[in-house]
C-alpha cells in the first residue's frame, strides 16, 4: 500500500507530458543546429567579405578625418592640387631625408601666404599613416608662452608644494610640458609653425632661452617654419607654377579673361594668399568688382611687385611692405567699410590657435557679426566648420 502511494506521488502523467516537451525542444535544437551547419559554407566567405568592408571604412573614415583636418587649415588647395602645383613631393622628401638625418631643428622658410603651413601639415599626415606620434602649434609671443599655452590631453597642473609661489609655478609647469613634449618619444614630430616677428630679428628670437630648451629636448624630431632666411639649408617653399595659381583662381573666379588673370599673378609674382583672395572677392561680387579694375588699381598703387631673392632684412621688410599694400588694394576695393572694417580689426583679438566662432560672435554686434560672416565668405577670415573654429592668417592679422 505504501509503495502504491509513493508511485502516485511521483505524478508520472506530468513526467510523461514534459519529456514530451522535452524533446520537441531537442528536436528544435538539433534543426536549429544543423541549420547552422548547412550555412557555415556560405557564411564563412560572407564573413570575409564582412572583414573587408569593414577594414575599407574604417580607412574611409580615417582618410575623412584627414579631410575633415586639410579643410580647417588648408584656405587654398586641397592636397593633390597643391602636390602637383609645387612638386610637394620633393619637399615632402627633403623633409623625410632630414628626420633621417637626425637634422634639428628643421626649418621651413618662405614668404608668408605661400604654403608653408599647408606644406608641414601635408608631412605631418604622411607620418600619422606611418605611425609617428605627431604635434602641431603655432608660435605666439615667445617659445616659453607658446610652450606654457600647449594644452595636453589628461592633463592638469597641479603644484607639487602649496608653498610654490606664482614664477614658480609658472616655471614648474613649464618644465612639465616640456617633458611631456619629450615623453612622445624619438619617433615623433612636433612642428612649431611661424616663428616670426616684426619686431625682432631671427637671432634675437633664437637666444631666448626657451629655443634653446625646446631644439635641445631630447625625443621627438623639431620642424620650424619661418619667413626668415635661417641659413644652412632648410627646406625653401616658393611660389606656385602660374598654370596653377591660373587653376585655382579659377575655382572661385570663372568668368574673368584668362589674360587678365595671368597679369594678375605676374604683377603680384604668384603671392598665393593674395591670388586666391582676389578670385574670392571677384568671383562673388556680381559684377561690381572684375579681375581688371583689380589690375588696374593695383598698378596705379605702384607698388613693387615680390622679387624672387631677397638678399638682406631691408629688403624683406620692404617686400612684406609690398605684399600689404596689395592686400590692402584688394580690401579697399571690395567696399568693406564700417562693419566690416570694425569686425576686422577685432579678429586680431584671436589667439593664433583660433577661437570658438560662436563665442566670438556673442561679442559682436549684429552688424558686425553679418560682417564677419561675409569675410569669412571672401576668405579674410577662416571658420573650421568642423571644429567651429575661427582663425585669421597671419599676414591679414598683420
Amino acid at each position: 500500500e505504501q509503495a502504491d502511494a509513493d508511485l502516485n506521488a511521483l505524478r508520472l502523467d506530468e513526467a510523461a507530458t514534459a519529456n514530451d516537451q522535452l524533446t520537441q525542444h531537442i528536436e528544435q535544437l538539433y534543426d536549429v543546429m544543423q541549420r547552422e551547419l548547412d550555412a557555415r559554407p556560405k557564411v564563412a566567405p560572407l564573413m570575409r567579405d564582412v572583414g573587408r568592408h569593414l577594414s575599407h571604412a574604417k580607412q574611409q573614415n580615417r582618410e575623412l578625418i584627414d579631410e575633415l583636418e586639410r579643410l580647417s587649415l588648408n584656405y587654398t588647395l586641397n592636397n593633390d592640387e597643391l602636390a602637383n602645383a609645387r612638386g610637394l613631393d620633393e619637399q615632402l622628401r627633403q623633409l623625410e631625408q632630414k628626420l633621417q638625418a637626425l637634422v634639428r631643428p628643421i626649418f621651413v622658410s618662405g614668404w608668408g601666404g605661400l604654403g608653408k603651413t599647408e606644406t608641414v601639415r601635408a608631412f605631418l599626415r604622411q607620418c600619422k599613416q606611418k605611425g609617428r606620434k605627431v604635434a602641431f602649434f603655432s608660435y605666439e609671443h615667445s617659445v616659453r608662452r607658446t610652450i606654457l599655452d600647449l594644452q595636453f590631453s589628461g592633463y592638469q597642473y597641479t603644484p607639487s608644494r602649496t608653498s610654490l609661489t606664482q614664477e614658480q609655478q609658472e616655471e614648474e609647469l613649464y618644465r612639465q610640458k616640456l617633458a611631456l613634449l619629450a615623453g612622445m618619444g624619438p619617433d615623433s614630430v612636433i612642428v612649431m609653425d611661424n616663428f616670426d616677428s616684426s619686431s625682432q630679428t631671427l637671432f634675437q628670437m633664437q637666444r631666448e632661452p626657451a629655443y634653446r630648451d625646446l631644439i635641445e629636448l631630447a625625443g621627438p624630431h623639431l620642424i620650424i617654419t619661418t619667413r626668415f632666411e635661417p641659413g644652412g639649408d632648410p627646406v625653401k617653399i616658393g611660389p606656385l607654377p602660374e598654370e596653377m595659381l591660373l587653376q585655382l583662381m579659377r575655382q572661385y573666379d570663372t568668368a574673368s579673361p584668362e589674360d587678365t588673370l595671368r597679369e594678375i599673378i605676374r604683377d603680384v609674382k604668384g603671392h598665393t594668399l593674395t591670388c586666391y583672395l582676389i578670385a574670392r572677392c571677384v568671383g562673388d561680387a556680381w559684377g561690381t568688382l572684375t579681375a581688371q579694375k583689380v589690375l588696374d588699381a593695383l598698378r596705379k598703387a605702384d607698388l613693387h611687385t615680390l622679387p624672387q631673392e631677397v638678399p638682406s632684412d631691408k629688403d624683406r621688410r620692404y617686400t612684406e611692405a609690398t605684399i600689404y599694400g596689395h592686400l590692402k588694394v584688394l580690401f579697399d576695393l571690395t567696399g568693406m567699410i564700417g562693419a566690416y572694417r570694425a569686425a576686422l580689426c577685432h579678429t586680431l583679438l584671436l589667439p593664433q590657435g583660433g577661437l570658438d566662432a560662436t563665442l566670438f560672435l556673442r561679442g559682436e554686434a549684429p552688424a558686425e557679426q553679418a560682417a564677419l560672416r561675409d569675410l569669412a565668405a571672401h576668405g579674410w577670415v577662416q571658420r573650421d566648420a568642423a571644429a567651429n573654429l575661427l582663425t585669421i592668417h597671419p599676414l591679414i592679422r598683420e
